[in-house]
């Protein structure tokens, strides 16, 4: 869920956020998404026609850009691919880790 306080962007991805599952491609394929302004922080995001869920710019190019649609088709129609996909990449995050990663405190960059 975004907060129009925090990122400028306002509402919720998915329907039931706390459950692991495909809905984010579902959502992006099953609905059509208008262009919309948010008036407080003049940021652009997209809405569904019930204006109950939204994607932002970037969320789209999951559906727009050849190589990431095919991912997202494959991701849409097979859940049980996309969890075995992610549990594959989040193993591999979690045993290996992240190296040069910059930590941010309180707006300053740190390297500590």
């Amino acid at each position: 869920r975004c907060h129009k306080d925090r990122s400028g962007y306002d509402g919720p991805w998915v329907d039931n956020p706390i459950k692991f599952s495909n809905e984010y491609f579902e959502e992006l394929f099953e609905n059509e998404w208008e262009e919309k302004e948010i008036k407080e922080t003049g940021k652009v995001q997209f809405k569904d026609k019930g204006d109950e869920l939204m994607m932002l710019p970037a969320d789209l190019v999951m559906i727009k850009d050849a190589e990431f649609e095919k991912w997202s088709k494959i991701y849409y129609k097979d859940k049980h691919r996309f969890m075995k996909d992610f549990g594959v990449a989040y193993k591999k995050l979690t045993e290996l880790g992240c190296k040069n990663l910059v930590h941010v405190n309180g707006g300053q960059n740190s390297n500590e």
